[in-house]
């Protein structure tokens, strides 16, 4: 029979109170863990969560059977599920509490370890004895019989610490569902997957130790006797930055710093630095060899260089360095999740800071202060030794530096890294370098280059058929390759900001391009015609590019796969190319050209066109012929074309199924105001029918002359009977008024009084509205009446507007008045 304890539990501080309670349990019940009492700070909660998980009072069938305990190698989930143990063991008829699985098996072999285990559960369950002479069918069948016979149905509780491979519970052969009722089976674990395979009903994730919880138990461990009066704060503080709320590495640490003078406290930490803590790698580095040998090259290279990097980031410069689709190493990096050895959290991954100190110290390896053996560099300093060297070979494959300042690098012996021949990954930020007119070469096989600030003229590889992406934002690059190379591989370039780059390469080298950043490279003029041959290329930018005139995509253009084209800030750009041959071009900027004055015909061809912006061609003429049947245009903006002189008509109706969502003709000066109501009510009506279903946001406020919506006015909406119900989405900002459907709400403005008065029309299934200022102010724009005009991008405050909510006014009229 279980002994029931009669537990009367002080609501005391949350320090001590779990203390008190596993005392009573030890007192009451003798059980082993109280050894532990002492270091258990902040675990009431967490205890508390998994007692409500474990369900221990239901009573129904399907009740919940196995519970996870999952967390890093160091954060404590053999204490918790120690203390758990304690506190609910008298609960069940019999109970056992197998502890490090893991070991067990390395100690026994596959073969024999089940068995061991087994033996244990039921020597500790129902005090079976005799079995050495057993056979392992024979102990299995005796396990079963015991555990899981309906007839004689025992309430169990086995707790298994530190399972860490599934064929570990595998060859166990434990199936919780055959447990007596009210059984429970509680699993702890680095290894997600292990938890998945045995059928958690549930999996808690362990915490780290928050701020206070943390500082209180390095206190502990440093000061035995109690912190002193005054103690060096602000090194405690890089501590546990440093050990990062792991309690294993602030245990470690504390005990170290016992009796040790606390001016010594800053050097001590610099060698943990150097030389992390044997005691707390040798715990983490098993998670670290559970793992493949892939997965822990890609937990290197994040511990190294990538920890806090976006995962898609990541994934691709992986994919760009092993040749590998970015879903292999999608699935890589889920795995070393799993194993507790990274998180992933707003799509980034992160490391904790013992784990970086693991993947830093397996690199070292057996040569902690020679960097030139090492396979991976991270550290300006490192990078200075292995320059220095004479030693001609190395080993090192990959250099990741962050925001190097070149003034403070005094043997930076630049010229030395390009003879790095195993060397694949380059990525450099370098500030202050001086500028150099050489032309060095890489005698290396680089698969991944990215160089902030490159300060050559040109750029020479000796091998380019492996480059897989040139990276080389803010350089001083005038031209990259004299020559026709093959570079087969090539999939991305970028050379934004390179300011002196007059040309660009001649683009039959790279014929496999997908991406192309040529931003802000102001003093470009000519773009080689053979950019109309890149087949796959589906991302050209070329924004702010003012010095260039001319784009020719060539006669035999094969841009067929360009989805998006960015040519907005050409200040120079006299016309657009011919774009026939680009059949699936989704997004169109042409935004500030401010030379352009009319666009090539072929714009009406692009029928899978959704984005057009000609927000700011002040001295574009023509309207583009782009609104037809075939049109796919979700958004169209005029926004400043003040010298359009005409809007093409429709030539052929849209059909009700129109994609048109938001239309902005702004400014247009010179265009009549009867010329403006018959284009967009081309647009809109047809026969007294809402045609342009989809449309959500017109903008007509900057057309001057334009005091009425087409077809009459707001009235003439209302009268339309069924319109406003099918497509309340619709928002109108005019010149003097703002409607929208959604509520049946219009401001007018009153050009006397300088307010903007709401206005409200009672549907016909309507009872009533709300009255002029019941939710909504007036707004007093008295001052600013005049500035209405200069308001250009309301997308984001429309939805707001013309909610029906209450809004703060002030803020809205503080956003257009800009």
């Amino acid at each position: 029979m279980p002994i029931v304890v009669d537990l009367k539990i002080c609501y005391l501080r949350e320090n001590t109170q779990i203390n008190d309670i596993t005392r009573v349990l030890i007192d009451k019940l003798d059980h082993e863990f109280y050894h532990y009492i002492n270091d258990l700070i902040g675990i009431q909660p967490h205890i508390e969560e998994l007692e409500r998980l474990l369900n221990l009072n239901s009573h129904e069938d399907n009740d919940l059977r196995v519970l996870g305990i999952w967390g890093m190698g160091g954060i404590g989930k053999t204490i918790h599920a120690m203390v758990l143990y304690d506190k609910i063991s008298y609960q069940f008829d019999a109970c056992c509490f197998i502890q490090d699985v893991s070991t067990i098996y390395r100690n026994h072999g596959w073969d024999k370890a089940p068995t061991e285990i087994q033996k244990a559960i039921l020597c500790q369950t129902v005090q079976e004895e005799n079995l050495e002479t057993k056979s392992p069918m024979g102990i299995a069948r005796i396990l079963h019989n015991r555990l899981c016979n309906p007839k004689i149905p025992k309430k169990v509780l086995i707790v298994l610490d530190n399972v860490d491979e599934q064929r570990q519970w595998d060859t166990l052969r434990l199936n919780p569902r055959s447990l007596g009722r009210g059984s429970r089976v509680i699993i702890t674990t680095r290894n997600q997957h292990v938890l998945n395979v045995s059928g958690a009903d549930t999996i808690y994730e362990v915490p780290l130790l928050n701020d206070n919880e943390a500082l209180e138990l390095f206190l502990r461990k440093a000061f035995r006797n109690g912190p002193p009066k005054k103690i060096i704060s602000d090194v405690i503080l890089e501590i546990l930055d440093y050990a990062q709320s792991l309690p294993l590495a602030i245990e470690a640490l504390g005990n170290d710093l016992y009796n040790m003078e606390e001016k010594l406290w800053k050097n001590a930490l610099e060698d943990w630095r150097e030389c992390p803590k044997e005691n707390v790698m040798s715990v983490l580095q098993k998670s670290y060899d559970q793992v493949n040998i892939n997965e822990r090259r890609i937990f290197l290279d994040i511990a190294c260089f990538f920890a806090g990097k976006r995962k898609n980031f990541i994934e691709h410069i992986l994919s760009s360095c092993c040749g590998d689709e970015s879903s292999r190493h999608d699935l890589a990096i889920q795995n070393i999740r799993r194993n507790s050895l990274i998180t992933i959290r707003n799509h980034e991954i992160h490391m904790h800071n013992m784990l970086q100190e693991l993947g830093k110290k397996i690199v070292r390896g057996e040569y902690p202060k020679e960097p030139m053996y090492w396979t991976r560099l991270w550290h300006v300093k490192d990078l200075e030794a292995v320059l220095k060297s004479d030693m001609e070979w190395n080993n090192n494959e990959a250099i990741v530096l962050d925001e190097v300042d070149v003034t403070k690098c005094r043997h930076l012996r630049i010229q030395k890294l390009f003879e790095k021949r195993n060397l694949t990954l380059l990525i450099l930020h370098f500030q202050n370098f001086p500028e150099l007119n050489f032309v060095p070469i890489f005698q290396t096989e680089m698969r991944y280059l990215l160089w902030h600030g490159y300060p050559f003229p040109s750029l020479q590889l000796l091998i380019w058929r492996n480059l897989v992406e040139l990276n080389l934002p803010n350089s001083r690059v005038q031209q990259l390759w004299d020559e026709i190379q093959l570079i087969p591989n090539l999939k991305r370039m970028d050379l934004s900001n390179s300011r002196n780059l007059r040309t660009t390469p001649n683009f039959a080298s790279c014929p496999g391009l997908v991406r192309l950043d040529l931003t802000g490279c102001i003093n470009l003029t000519e773009v080689h015609d053979s950019i109309g041959l890149l087949r796959e290329l589906n991302y050209l930018s070329l924004r702010e590019c003012s010095s260039l005139s001319l784009l020719d995509f060539g006669p035999n253009c094969q841009l067929s796969s360009l989805r998006t084209l960015l040519l907005s800030g050409c200040t120079n750009l006299q016309k657009t190319p011919n774009f026939k041959a680009l059949s699936n071009l989704r997004y169109l900027d042409l935004e500030r050209c401010t030379s352009l004055s009319t666009m090539h015909e072929s714009i009406g061809t692009l029928v899978t066109l959704k984005y057009l912006s000609l927000r700011g061609c002040k001295n574009l003429v023509h309207a583009p012929y782009i609104l037809n049947g075939n049109s796919s245009l979700l958004i169209l903006d005029l926004s400043g074309c003040m010298m359009i002189t005409n809007l093409p008509r429709c030539r052929r109706k849209f059909a009700p199924s129109s994609c048109l969502e938001s239309l902005m003709v702004l400014s247009p000066v010179f265009l009549e105001p009867q010329r403006i109501l018959d284009f967009v009510g081309e647009l809109m009506f047809f026969d007294g029918e809402w045609i342009c279903s989809k449309l959500a946001y017109l903008n007509l406020a900057h057309c001057h002359e334009l005091r009425r919506f087409p077809e009459a006015s707001f009235h003439v909406l209302h009268e339309m009977k069924g319109t406003l119900e099918r497509y309340p989405q619709l928002s109108i900002i005019g010149q003097d008024y703002i409607f929208s459907a959604s509520t049946g709400f219009h401001w007018i403005k009153d050009e006397g009084k300088g307010v903007w008065e709401l206005r409200t029309e009672v549907r016909p299934e309507q009872k009533s509205w709300p009255r002029s200022g019941s939710d909504f102010r007036e707004i007093d724009m008295s001052q600013e009446s005049k500035n209405w005009n200069r308001c250009f991008d309301l997308d984001g405050i429309m939805p707001l507007l013309c909610s029906g909510k209450n809004i703060a006014f002030d803020l809205y009229v503080g956003l257009v008045m800009r």
